[in-house]
């Protein structure tokens, strides 16, 4: 049975030549139960001329108010009809031989989540990363994806890595919603993912092949905000998972694993910007202290010792413990 796989492409003041590379890269694929949703949200350059001059019958092309990133996705999510749907930046491209595999993943399982590798480039040169020699491992539980997306792989919580359920993914949408407010921010990627864990309940299928490129865009409006921007973010996502699982809405491992990524990314921060006054603002929280503890000692030692040389780590360790 060949499943219909949605792929989503919102599109924003892109360049042209990078969303022809990534367009041709789709279409490249001879799958034919595959629908592609091009999304320009009111692009003021000529990339609707570009996405004009495609007549593929796979293709819909909508035209829309620019809402910002998430609204903007999660449009193609409601339009799309696919049981599957995966996501595609218009400046990033992917192996033509992605949907195939996906469909021959789908068909041995009822798989909630298919994970595929990928690779980091800029311009003519392509970085390979997280390459393993086994092609399939079947996770029997969510937990060991959420480890792998904190502990193991860089960028773990990227939506274009994944393959989703189009009708979780929904469940997801109204999840990360929770109180009415819509996540509009950096690390809006890592939140949606982890919402739509929670509701996992059936196997996870990742495989090490390599299915999608990411190109390193110096122009991209992530690549502007700087490392503080980032993790007053990221601090954002915290708030709101903590207040998912105060609700019992997701679980706490969900939230304590994120927290202990967030501590690190803190940790690294501070110590650059060599404020002491912001690393013990962390230890504030007492509910959060063991996590905390937890992260210090996931920390690789060579890190732990340019803390200990930067910081009075006793003084501090001593605040954390009691």
């Amino acid at each position: 049975m060949k499943y219909k796989i949605s792929c989503i492409v919102p599109i924003h003041n892109q360049n042209e030549n990078f969303l022809r590379k990534c367009l041709e890269s789709i279409l490249h694929s001879d799958y034919e139960n595959l629908e592609i949703l091009l999304i320009n949200s009111e692009s003021t350059n000529n990339v609707q001329d570009v996405i004009d001059s495609y007549n593929d019958p796979r293709i819909n092309k909508y035209y829309k108010k620019d809402e910002g990133v998430v609204k903007n996705y999660q449009f193609g999510v409601f339009k799309a009809t696919g049981q599957y749907i995966v996501f595609v930046d218009s400046d990033d491209y992917i192996d033509s031989g992605l949907f195939k595999y996906l469909d021959e993943i789908i068909n041995i399982s009822d798989y909630d989540l298919i994970s595929y590798n990928y690779s980091t480039f800029c311009g003519d040169s392509i970085k390979k990363v997280n390459e393993n020699n086994k092609r399939i491992t079947s996770y029997y539980s969510k937990n060991s994806m959420i480890d792998d997306i904190f502990m193991i792989e860089k960028y773990g919580g990227m939506r274009w890595r994944y393959c989703f359920k189009k009708d979780l993914f929904l469940e997801a949408i109204e999840l990360s919603k929770f109180q009415g407010c819509i996540y509009e921010n950096f690390g809006e990627d890592v939140y949606i993912v982890l919402c739509y864990l929670a509701l996992v309940k059936k196997n996870i299928a990742v495989t090490r092949d390599i299915y999608y490129f990411w190109r390193q865009n110096p122009k991209s409006e992530t690549k502007k905000l700087d490392f503080a921007a980032k993790i007053n973010s990221l601090s954002s996502v915290n708030d709101r998972l903590i207040e998912l699982v105060k609700n019992k809405l997701i679980e706490e491992k969900i939230y304590r694993d994120y927290y202990v990524y967030f501590v690190n990314l803190c940790f690294a921060y501070f110590c650059m910007e060599h404020n002491k006054n912001k690393l013990k603002d962390l230890l504030i929280n007492k509910d959060n202290k063991r996590y905390i503890l937890k992260a210090l000692i996931k920390q690789r030692f060579g890190f732990l010792k340019y803390i200990l040389i930067k910081f009075n780590f006793v003084t501090l360790f001593i605040k954390l413990v009691y």
